[in-house]
């Protein structure tokens, strides 16, 4: 009884174990260059930081780079 037991179990195991459907193959992007989008970002990110600087009245005024304190900004 056993050994019959464990073969039906095999049986069924195996069966639950097939993939029936096939897994969906993916393909690399063709122009996908690391650095470039690193490029990107950066330039981004340096955009947004001039454009808060410019909003806060922080960086370069008469050649001299001013420096933001955010202690000098909450009151007291």
């Amino acid at each position: 009884m056993f050994v019959v037991a464990s073969l039906v179990m095999v049986v069924i195991l195996n069966i639950l174990d097939t993939n029936s459907t096939p897994l969906h193959q993916f393909q690399s992007a063709k122009s996908h260059n690391l650095f470039e989008r690193m490029g990107e970002e950066v330039s981004a990110l340096a955009t947004v930081i001039e454009r808060q600087e410019m909003k806060l009245g922080v960086g370069k005024s008469s050649g001299q780079e001013s420096q933001y304190h955010p202690q000098a900004c909450q009151g007291s």
